[in-house]
């Protein structure tokens, strides 16, 4: 490669400036030399116009050649299988966090469960580049709604990975009012297996915040449901101030009909009289256990659905409720 560059240039024609100005200055100052002197600087101008077409010669050589590694460096960067000049990198943190908010308003919950897999989760959006996880982070309505799914006889692997994953989630929605989903059901073709101790550790973070909770969907069996009402601390000064609809659902296999051929004598593990909030009540099959006069504001409720076999509520119940 020519290895010309500017400061080259520069000391050319400073050289040049310095020879002629030699040449003049003896002009003047020998009258009697002047053609001697003339000669000298036609001819040292005629070598510096032609050593200045050897240098522009270089420079153009040079240029060619930069040219040349620029064209190839373009090219196989185009080449490259990575998203590192991808535009989405480029987006001001205002419109990413525009993005995730229009993302958080269109997902009803983001799914944890040790079977499936939901690719649009915002852990997945934290994988894009390390800006999109910085904004992800900071915005705490990305991790306001979450439904955690798990069978009854999960492993205490999974017990761990979900539990960890849910103090993350909580910590990560800062102050956001909550919609949470807790899905527990029973693996096809296999026995039982219930893990109570797992249910109810599952289950301890979400309590924790239940001050935040705005809704709340339990899809429960009938054993979840009893495990979780084992414990009184469960059903004891629960506050939720923002809570404004609550769903009970599950019960709906045959073994669950059958143990609910007699309505429970214990009650819902939870407490929601004094929910200001709540408006909306949705109690499905093995639900029905909460269908009792001192688990709910009913005076404020303007949305109920209550839906299960005709027995699980008597129609004393009903007229209580209503």
């Amino acid at each position: 490669m020519p290895v010309e560059n500017e400061s080259a240039l520069e000391a050319f024609l400073d050289q040049v400036k310095k020879d002629i100005g030699d040449e003049l200055n003896l002009m003047s100052t020998s009258p009697h030399r002047r053609i001697h002197h003339a000669q000298n600087i036609v001819e040292s101008l005629a070598a510096r116009v032609e050593a200045f077409g050897t240098f522009m010669e270089n420079v153009q050589e040079t240029h060619a050649w930069l040219l040349h590694q620029q064209n190839e460096a373009e090219e196989r960067l185009s080449d490259l299988d990575t998203p590192i000049t991808s535009p989405v990198r480029r987006l001001s943190r205002e419109l990413i966090s525009q993005i995730l908010d229009h993302f958080a308003g269109t997902e009803d919950y983001a799914l944890l469960s040790t079977r499936e897999h939901k690719p649009d989760t915002p852990l997945i959006l934290g994988q894009i580049c390390s800006r999109w996880r910085e904004v992800a982070l900071s915005t705490p309505r990305l991790w306001s709604s979450l439904h955690v799914k798990f069978p009854h006889n999960i492993q205490v692997t999974d017990e761990e990975s979900i539990v960890g994953l849910v103090h993350l989630w909580m910590e990560r929605s800062g102050d956001a009012p909550l919609m949470l989903r807790l899905t527990i059901y029973s693996p096809a073709g296999r026995p039982l297996g219930l893990r109570s101790d797992s249910i109810r550790a599952i289950f301890a973070p979400l309590l924790q915040h239940s001050h935040r909770w705005e809704s709340l969907h339990l899809d429960l069996s009938f054993g979840a449901l009893k495990s979780l009402m084992r414990e009184k601390p469960f059903a004891s000064s629960l506050q939720a101030p923002l809570l404004q609809s609550f769903e009970l659902t599950g019960g709906r296999d045959s073994q669950d009909a059958l143990r609910l051929g007699t309505r429970p004598s214990y009650h819902l593990p939870f407490d929601f009289s004094s929910a200001p909030r709540l408006q909306k009540i949705s109690l499905f099959h093995v639900g029905l256990c909460g269908a009792y006069e001192s688990a709910f504001p009913w005076q404020q409720i303007n949305e109920l659905y209550l839906v299960g076999l005709d027995h699980e509520v008597s129609f004393e119940d009903c007229m209580a409720i209503l």
